[in-house]
């Protein structure tokens, strides 16, 4: 059976990786940069058109690079890497479980982890948290066995992957690693073993300040001051687009997370507890503790939040969750039980729900899905809510929820988000419409930052180049450039069409009409034709 788990969740992690647009704007961002490190050869600092917010360490860049060099530029290429990193991570997960734990132990912790919902999510985009979740499980489990057996091999993998996270998102790591190697030297016994762990986690740093010091060479320190300032005086000292949060925010994601396994959250918060009160603990436990601390309670106390800041304690959220998941199996709790009858018709009230607000949700072909949706949760719903009378094995709910999360995971990919694609892919049409006049030379004026970088992305996998008007002066750059410039295909906000008005017989005009996604909002875009311009249609 768990073969067969494995082989749905890797055709789930490529499942229309091929047809689904760019995401606004990390991923276009990564993309860009990618492809810039590809077309120039500078795989130092990550550059790309309408993206320097997004830049970070370059591995995933890396990553992506490689991806290209083999399948090409496209969306597929793109997300090999996250896909890559999600697999990895599930094997390293597995083989560390089994080896410290047991094999049932492992084969619960790989399903919980596949039956979730926020990392298929993270394998099929390609951000750098599939890769610093690789990185984070190999890190921590790296340290669990040597805590077990003192091997010098221990050392070496996480060396390995501390330095890759560190070249994939730069902090996060280093304060997590860090931050529960210390605590453990500090207050723990193995002070020795503590102590050459943080040895190991300091060379690990190499790769990444000599990054940093290649870096500082190439443009005297204007990025690596950048990057400092950014994401880590600004994020710990306050927030950055109001990405922001309450505390408990953290504990809200995994809950979201492993939604499909809530029916086991209150048992393994239980053991939590049970766990950190315990006297006498091992180095084991009081190393688990101090990465929760680090990797999970830190993050709930800095203003500034995304989902991923806690993904380091994914693995053991995993680990505890498959252990109230073999505790259940073997004595069926009457408390989750009852749990799962609430659970049905909190189900069912969504299938209804769903149902109600259908025709209100203005985007095309919603309707099927919400159909769909609404049928899966009704089912759903009845199976827990009707589970002890129709003779479902009591036991056999945690393989009701692996059902649930893998049916939930494939409506979303299959039908749920190609029915927003059509509104979703604004930019890549505008770049198909561009790319369609065939204009030679391959160039367009943008006249101002539209911060859509799937846009550029787009027109560069086709071979065209680009030209944004200055910040700081985007209507008198764009006026005259209309007026004066040599250029000849133009694109325009509505803002700058009066532009347009003061020169009606210069331009043929294309208007666009679309959703920005990431900006929840609808605008209009010209694509305007210098006429008397010959291009290379017949």
């Amino acid at each position: 059976m768990k073969y067969f788990i494995f082989i749905l969740f890797v055709i789930l992690l490529f499942h229309k990786n091929d047809s689904l647009c760019l995401w606004e704007q990390d991923e276009a961002a990564y993309a860009g940069f990618a492809y810039t490190m590809v077309e120039t050869g500078d795989y130092t600092i990550p550059d790309f058109e309408w993206s320097w917010p997004h830049r970070k360490p370059p591995l995933h860049f890396w990553l992506i690079a490689a991806s290209y060099s083999i399948f090409g530029y496209n969306e597929f290429a793109t997300r090999v890497p996250s896909v890559l990193a999600i697999l990895v991570s599930l094997l390293l997960l597995y083989y560390f479980s089994k080896r410290l734990y047991s094999e049932r132990i492992a084969t619960w912790t790989a399903f919980v982890f596949m039956g979730s919902l926020l990392i298929p999510v993270y394998g099929k985009i390609s951000m750098t948290d599939a890769t610093l979740l690789m990185c984070f499980t190999g890190s921590y489990f790296s340290i669990q066995s040597y805590i077990q057996s003192k091997h010098i091999k221990w050392l070496f993998y996480l060396f390995v992957f501390t330095s890759m996270g560190g070249l994939t998102k730069g902090p996060p790591i280093f304060i997590t690693t860090f931050g529960a190697l210390g605590l453990s030297f500090i207050f723990g016994k193995e002070r020795k073993t503590f102590f050459t762990l943080l040895m190991v986690c300091i060379l690990s740093l190499t790769p990444f300040l000599a990054w940093a010091l290649l870096t500082w060479r190439q443009d005297q320190g204007q990025f690596i001051n950048w990057w400092i300032d950014w994401y880590i005086l600004k994020r710990t000292s306050g927030t950055i687009y109001g990405q922001t949060g309450f505390i408990g925010y953290y504990f809200l994601v995994l809950v979201v997370c492993f939604f499909p396994w809530i029916l086991f959250i209150p048992k393994v918060l239980n053991t939590m507890l049970k766990d950190f009160l315990l006297k006498n603990k091992s180095s084991h436990f009081f190393f688990q503790f101090s990465w929760i601390i680090c990797g999970w309670l830190f993050y709930e106390l800095i203003k500034s939040k995304l989902p991923s800041y806690a993904f380091a304690v994914i693995p053991l959220w995993s680990l505890y969750i498959a252990q109230a998941v073999m505790s259940f199996k073997e004595n069926p709790s009457r408390i989750i039980l009852n749990y799962a009858k609430g659970l049905g018709i909190l189900f069912i009230l969504i299938g209804i729900g769903i149902l109600i607000v259908k025709d209100k949700i203005p985007f095309e072909n919603f309707q099927t899905t919400a159909l769909v949706l609404s049928l899966f949760f009704s089912s759903f719903g009845l199976i827990y809510l009707l589970h002890s009378k129709i003779k479902f094995p009591q036991n056999r709910l945690p393989e009701l929820a692996l059902a649930y999360a893998f049916g939930l995971n494939f409506i979303a990919w299959s039908i749920a988000l190609p029915a927003f694609e059509t509104t979703r892919r604004f930019p890549k049409l505008i770049a198909e419409k561009i790319i369609a006049l065939n204009y030679k030379p391959k160039h367009v004026f943008f006249s101002a930052d539209y911060s859509m970088s799937s846009l550029p992305v787009y027109l560069s996998w086709a071979g065209y180049t680009y030209q944004t008007a200055p910040r700081d002066n985007y209507e008198l750059v764009t006026f005259d450039s209309l007026r004066y410039s040599k250029n000849n295909l133009f694109m325009l906000q509505r803002r700058n069409y009066h532009h347009l008005d003061e020169m009606p017989d210069s331009f043929k005009l294309t208007p666009i009409y679309g959703w920005i996604s990431d900006r929840g909002k609808v605008d209009t875009f010209f694509i305007a034709e210098r006429k008397g311009f010959k291009t290379s249609l017949p």
